[in-house]
């Protein structure tokens, strides 16, 4: 169907004189006249008729009037709710991230961005879930930045390590090992383990860890979340390795790890092939400034 069709009717429509309408339109009558003669024979029905000299709705006309008045107003909406998001002063930006960044280092980043007067219009949207699930999400345009633990071999998506996370050990509190401040990863060795599940990036970081080490441990149990690996380590289920996390009082104790201390590493990611709005690249350079290494 013609838009431009569709402009004339409306405007046809509120002033009801074919010369006047096309005076306002800045086209020939002759031009209108076949507009609206195409877009009667597309509906099958006349949308006008003659009252006199002028010309006034069918019954079907203004029918059809109706939808058209809210079809162009839910199209002016939709083109005013792209500016205000790509505007620098009300961006819109969808982040997602994995499950422990919400805790802290997320609403602790927003914060401290929208402190600065300039942004404090920004809105955002959140996504959460493990690293292959989220990327994936931001390779199909569904998320404009991603925070995430390890990048993928994805060409297209840019990678910026952001901050790093000390991991440490944690037991139960009646485990042999509570009873030390510091421990060798050779310590491990055959204890049965609390592992994070294969979607997410922290599995693969510490199974590179221990294999360096050849160290060989039972994996008992997967989690996705890190509350939730503690938790089974909390209840005497195995032990395991976490980032430092805040999480719920626990039955548990942290352990450090001896040198090298192992950490776990934060990259924001940005798409290469999807356009990037100038909210968007603002939040970006923002993160990049303060928090890169």
């Amino acid at each position: 169907m013609n838009l431009r069709n569709l402009q004339y009717f409306l405007e046809l429509s509120k002033i009801e004189h074919v010369s006047l309408a096309a005076e306002q339109l800045y086209i020939s009558q002759p031009s209108l006249s076949h507009a609206m003669h195409q877009l009667e024979k597309e509906l099958g029905v006349r949308l006008f008729e003659k009252q006199g000299r002028n010309i006034i709705l069918t019954k079907y006309g203004k029918i059809y009037a109706k939808f058209v008045e809210k079809a162009f107003e839910t199209l002016e909406h939709g083109a005013n709710e792209i500016k205000r998001q790509v505007d620098p002063a009300y961006g819109h930006v969808d982040l997602a991230f994995f499950h422990s960044l919400g805790i802290n280092f997320i609403p602790k980043l927003l914060r401290r961005f929208l402190s600065h007067k300039e942004n404090e219009r920004y809105t955002f949207s959140f996504g959460q879930g493990a690293d292959a699930k989220i990327l994936n999400g931001l390779a199909n345009g569904d998320y404009d930045l991603v925070f995430c633990s390890i990048p993928n071999k994805d060409l297209m998506i840019e990678y910026t390590p952001i901050a790093s996370q000390k991991l440490y050990v944690i037991v139960p509190e009646n485990h042999p090992l509570a009873t030390k401040q510091i421990i060798s990863l050779k310590e491990l060795n055959g204890e049965k383990f609390i592992s994070f599940s294969q979607k997410g990036g922290l599995r693969f970081a510490i199974e590179q860890l221990l294999e360096r080490e050849n160290i060989r441990v039972d994996v008992v149990y997967q989690m996705e979340q890190g509350t939730s690996v503690a938790g089974l380590v909390s209840a005497g289920f195995g032990v395991a390795i976490l980032p430092e996390i805040e999480m719920p009082v626990l039955h548990i104790k942290k352990l450090d790890i001896l040198e090298p201390v192992p950490h776990r590493y934060i990259y924001l990611a940005n798409s290469k092939m999807h356009y990037m709005s100038s909210a968007t690249l603002c939040l970006k350079e923002f993160i990049l400034q303060n928090y890169s290494i």
